[in-house]
């Protein structure tokens, strides 16, 4: 199983977040989102109300729908070890799945690292040099999905340069 692992603000769309109304869908990462294999999933440290609306303005809503993971839910948040090890426990994950988890923010992908999921940082700047828990990286969203969605994953063979693929 493949579980694609996905922060909200500042990840599946650009940011800061300035209010609801300036959010616009998104049906490029919609499209793509309905064609990777496995699960999709959001873990955020933003509120349950808040992913529900960003969602509904992206258009992803449906997508993600029962799969959404906040501050609400567990009793600490990224990039504290227990919300990860509570994210897995409700993937159910097993040592042969694929975990693919994407954030904005090195110290959120450096605990993912550390439990064993592949990570994809999302940031308009590429951090050079590379550090060693980022397996790949993408200015947007929308970049990322287009590679992964052209990748063998059973052969994850993560980037981190300007050519994505």
């Amino acid at each position: 199983m493949i579980n694609w692992i996905f922060d909200l603000d500042d990840t599946l769309y650009s940011g800061p977040f300035e209010s609801y109304e300036k959010l616009r869908p998104n049906m490029e990462a919609a499209f793509i989102l309905q064609k990777l294999p496995g699960k999709i999933h959001i873990f955020s440290n933003a509120l349950l109300i808040h992913c529900h609306n960003v969602l509904l303005r992206l258009g992803l809503y449906t997508l993600f729908h029962p799969r959404i993971y906040s501050r609400d839910i567990f009793k600490s948040i990224k990039p504290n070890l227990k919300s990860y090890l509570e994210v897995r426990k409700y993937l159910n994950s097993n040592q042969k799945d694929i975990n693919i988890f994407f954030d904005d923010r090195l110290e959120n992908l450096e605990m993912a690292k550390k439990i064993g999921w592949k990570t994809v940082h999302i940031h308009k700047i590429e951090v050079k040099p590379k550090p060693k828990f980022v397996d790949s990286w993408f200015p947007d969203i929308n970049t990322a999905l287009h590679s992964f969605s052209q990748r063998k994953i059973e052969v994850f063979n993560p980037t981190y340069n300007r050519r994505y693929i």
